[in-house]
């Protein structure tokens, strides 16, 4: 049956109003798509504004460049680095979930983060190799920023992730030693095998220096001399100073000073569970010390951070009196700021012909000297603690060594780097890229 000849005309409007609106609809929803969703996105491709007032009014991404966000802060201007949305920004710019997108593809990576490895600026550099063990349990997008300012291929880097750390740290750490092991190849960049949880005061926090310390020594043969350092800390002079000044002393630098600490060692500290899973751990008192240090030792004290040569690591590592006194002092309070320090003083001589018939004969010296290379007068420890509490040395000539506590944020690491790449690029203009 054939319809009427209106009704026949009628329907293909009405059809067409219902492809009209969905239409008009799908429209809208494209246009929003494209101002909430695709403009943010191609937003973060355009070049940085250098004036801070626009900057201010958009999110920092994870894609932009590192030379264009250091743009963005003035260190000599207040106004511009105690804004709030500004650390804000740069504290979102250095997230472990922004590293681990900008790490996922390895050949962008280093036009996000211009580092300054890609140029020799020395061959004095060359010449003198250092290991680096780095204790990591978060803060990495200071690390990244360590690296893009110090990381030079021929060195040695060995990372220890503590294992009570979030997913996200451990996933940010290996697209970071992914990336530059393969813009790097051959370097001696890994992470630690084995790792221990660290807990603060505990042996656990030396015990993980020395994994390092172990593990760079069977990574590459040629490093002079070794640090370490934690996620924390950066250093605050260029690398080529940092470098030169270690050549120029090639020995141990290492704080030491009198153990005003005493109590530490004479009563043992353990480890318990405080939780269901086997990283809750906390430390406890397990009653007084009954033994007195191996050999006579005197006890000293100083900063856990050391700067030492391959033939001291080596001791470190191997001799009996090193292993003896470390076997003493782990199950005391804070056994990493008494390990080097007091190592440092003694002098070994023991016999060169040795055979299991003919037991080991030993002499052991405290050497006490109050200046020299062991003096804390060459402590070369001149770090911040960046995004953490830390001490500030009073300026007052009279004050106290030490006398308030401030808080260095995320706007202090970019104009540490900052500082750190005009240094470099005023050796080499070539590296401002």
């Amino acid at each position: 049956m054939s319809l009427p000849l209106y009704r026949m005309c009628l329907w293909p409007l009405k059809r067409g109003r219902k492809l009209l609106a969905f239409a008009l609809v799908y429209l809208a929803v494209s246009i929003l798509y494209f101002f909430v969703i695709g403009w943010s996105d191609s937003s973060a491709l355009e070049t940085f504004p250098l004036d801070n007032q626009n900057f201010l009014q958009r999110d920092l991404d994870a894609r932009d460049t590192l030379v264009n966000a250091l743009s963005l802060v003035s260190c000599s201007n207040s106004q511009s680095f105690n804004n709030d949305t500004l650390r804000r920004q740069f504290r979102q710019y250095l997230t472990e979930s922004a590293i681990i997108n900008r790490t996922r593809n390895c050949n962008s990576y280093f036009k996000i983060i211009q580092t300054l490895a890609f140029e020799d600026i020395t061959p004095e550099e060359r010449d003198y190799p250092i290991a680096y063990g780095h204790l990591i349990n978060g803060q990495v997008g200071t690390f990244e920023l360590y690296l893009a300012v110090h990381f030079r291929p021929w060195d040695t880097h060995c990372i220890h992730v503590d294992p009570k750390a979030n997913e996200a740290t451990h996933q940010a750490i290996e697209g970071l030693v992914r990336c530059y092991r393969e813009k790097f190849k051959g370097t001696s960049f890994f992470i630690a095998k084995h790792p221990v949880p660290v807990i603060w005061q505990d042996e656990s926090v030396l015990r993980a220096d020395l994994i390092c310390l172990q593990q760079s020594i069977h990574k590459n043969e040629h490093w002079k001399m070794y640090l370490n350092l934690a996620s924390s800390e950066l250093p605050l002079m260029s690398h080529q100073e940092f470098r030169k000044q270690l050549a120029q002393a090639n020995t141990n630098v290492i704080d030491v000073g009198p153990n005003e600490n005493s109590e530490r060692q004479t009563r043992l500290m353990g480890i318990r569970r405080g939780g269901p899973d086997e990283t809750n751990l906390e430390r406890e008192w397990m009653g007084e010390n009954p033994y007195a240090p191996p050999c006579n030792i005197m006890i000293m004290k100083g900063y856990k951070n050391a700067a030492l040569t391959r033939e001291f690591a080596s001791f470190v590592l191997n001799h009996r009196v090193s292993l003896e006194y470390f076997n003493w002092l782990k199950n005391t309070e804070c056994p990493d700021e008494h390990y080097y320090s007091t190592l440092a003083t003694l002098e070994v001589e023991s016999e060169v012909n040795q055979t299991q018939d003919k037991p080991h004969k030993l002499t052991l010296k405290q050497n006490l000297k109050d200046d020299g290379p062991f003096s804390d007068k060459t402590c070369y420890r001149k770090f911040e603690w960046i995004g953490g509490w830390a001490q500030k040395k009073s300026e007052e000539p009279d004050g106290p060594e030490e006398d308030r506590t401030v808080f260095l944020d995320r706007s202090a690491i970019m104009c540490q780097i900052k500082e750190l790449r005009t240094k470099a690029n005023e050796v080499d203009p070539s590296l401002s890229h």
